[in-house]
C-alpha cells in the first residue's frame, strides 16, 4: 500500500535533519522571499545556509508543491485550509496563549451578512482588522463567507506569524490585503508590512508605515483601546 505523501509528511521528512521549529520556519522564510518583489536577502540567505544543495533544489519545492495542492483542494471545506497553522499547532506550539481558534469558531467571530450598496458605496473598502492574527484563521474564514466584501488586514508581533498570515492570503488570492509586523517589545513600533497584489502577482514588503493601511487602522484601534480602558477607570 502506497502512503500518500503530504505537506506534512515532508515537512517532518526535512525536519529529521534539524529542529522542526527552526525547518518550518526556514521553509515558510524561502516561500515567502520567493513570492516577495523586494525580498530580505540576508534573511533568505541565513535560511538556505542550513541546508543541502539537494534539499534547496529538491525537498523545498516538494514541499511548496503539496502545500499548493492541498491548499487548493481544501478550498470550501468544512474544516478550512489553514495547511500552515495546523501543522504549527499539532508540531511546534506547546503554549496556550498560541493556540488557533478553530475554523468552526473563526467563522462565528463575524456573521455572514451582505452588506448593503448604499454602505459598500460610502464606506469602500470595508476594513477588517483582526489584531493578533495568527496564522490568518479568522480573515480566511470570514472571506470566505463575505468575499470581496472585506479589505482584509492582520496585526501580528510574532514573525512566524507574519509569515503564515501572508502565504495564506497570497494562497488564497485575497487581493489588497495586507499583513503588519509590529514591535510589541519596543512600545508597538511598526516593523514592517506585507501587501498581497494579484495583478501584478506578487506580495510587497513595505518599510515605510505612511505606506500601510493596516497600520493607521492599528492606530485607531490603539486609541479605541485605550478610550476604552480610561471609560472604566
Amino acid at each position: 500500500m502506497t502512503v500518500k505523501t503530504t505537506f506534512e509528511s515532508s515537512m517532518l521528512e526535512l525536519a529529521k535533519k534539524c529542529n522542526v521549529h527552526e525547518t518550518f520556519r526556514d521553509f515558510l522564510t524561502v516561500t515567502l522571499c520567493a513570492f516577495v518583489r523586494n525580498p530580505s536577502v540576508t534573511l533568505s540567505m541565513e535560511a538556505y545556509s542550513r541546508y543541502s544543495e539537494k534539499d534547496i533544489k529538491d525537498m523545498f519545492p516538494k514541499i511548496l508543491h503539496h502545500l499548493m495542492i492541498e491548499i487548493t483542494e481544501r478550498r470550501g471545506s468544512e474544516f478550512g485550509n489553514d495547511v500552515l497553522g495546523e501543522f504549527y499547532e499539532t508540531h511546534i506550539t506547546k503554549r496556550e496563549e498560541k493556540r488557533i481558534l478553530s475554523w468552526k469558531e473563526c467563522q462565528k467571530v463575524f456573521p455572514s451578512h451582505e452588506i448593503g450598496l448604499e454602505i459598500i458605496l460610502k464606506h469602500w473598502p470595508i476594513g477588517l482588522l483582526d489584531v493578533g492574527c495568527r496564522s490568518g484563521r479568522i480573515m480566511l474564514a470570514t472571506a470566505g463567507k463575505n468575499n470581496p466584501q472585506f479589505e482584509l488586514m492582520g496585526v501580528e508581533y510574532d514573525f512566524d506569524f507574519i509569515m503564515m498570515t501572508t502565504l495564506n492570503l497570497f494562497f488564497n488570492f485575497h487581493n489588497k490585503s495586507e499583513v503588519l509586523w509590529v514591535d510589541q517589545s519596543n512600545g508597538y513600533t511598526f516593523k514592517e508590512s506585507y501587501h498581497i497584489s494579484i495583478l501584478p502577482m506578487g506580495i510587497v514588503r513595505n518599510l515605510d508605515p505612511k505606506k500601510s493601511h493596516a497600520w493607521e487602522h492599528y492606530q485607531l484601534y490603539l486609541q479605541a483601546k485605550k478610550a476604552r480602558v480610561s471609560s472604566q477607570v
